[in-house]
């Protein structure tokens, strides 16, 4: 295959968006997501997101000549990590694993909470090139530190884990629309 720089692709920008398990995956790439299930957490840091698969794996080894004849995955895992900078009731429930009381705008907080398993789907675009990784089951593991200083904006931090969806049978699925083929080419 030949060199073709104009297959390199840059995240120019995006959306991070959330919906509760079972909500229908999404087909494609390009196809906007319904407002009234996904709710997009709005802006992030200018570090992105950063998508993250992790695996172990334990060789095995013969008794004959010492040699590693087979190599078995042992774990595996899917993440994304990304920081929200935009206080919203969406950013703030995804950080906190709570709704906010929009009665006088109060997060009830629980180190522990997670917020539980949410479908997520992580859009990033460069021109007319649309990106879609999707987790059908996520959940945030990690949360960082939320730093309130002067000239800076408040970040929410989180990573959140895909785990396999039985229905589905897989843990995420990327949609890449420029490698779409046409029918019949």
């Amino acid at each position: 295959m030949a060199l073709d720089s104009s297959n390199v692709n840059v995240a120019v920008t995006g959306a991070v968006s959330y919906a509760p398990v079972g909500t229908a995956a999404p087909t494609d790439a390009n196809t906007v997501l319904p407002a009234t299930t996904w709710r997009d957490v709005g802006y992030l840091s200018s570090d992105g997101i950063t998508e993250t698969r992790d695996r172990s794996t334990n060789n095995v080894v013969a008794w004959q000549n010492a040699e590693v004849v087979r190599t078995v995955v042992t774990e595996s895992s899917i993440s994304v990590s990304f920081t929200m900078i935009e206080s919203n009731p969406n950013s703030l429930e995804l950080f906190y694993g709570t709704a906010v009381d929009d009665t006088d705008g109060s997060v009830t907080i629980d180190p522990g909470e997670t917020g539980g398993r949410r479908a997520i789907v992580v859009d990033y675009v460069d021109g007319d090139r649309y990106m879609r990784l999707f987790l059908p089951q996520a959940e945030v593991t990690e949360v960082g530190e939320s730093s309130l200083t002067s000239g800076d904006p408040v970040g929410y931090e989180v990573t959140l884990t895909g785990y396999p969806d039985s229905a589905l049978g897989y843990s995420a699925k990327k949609f890449h629309s420029d490698l779409v083929v046409a029918a019949g080419v």
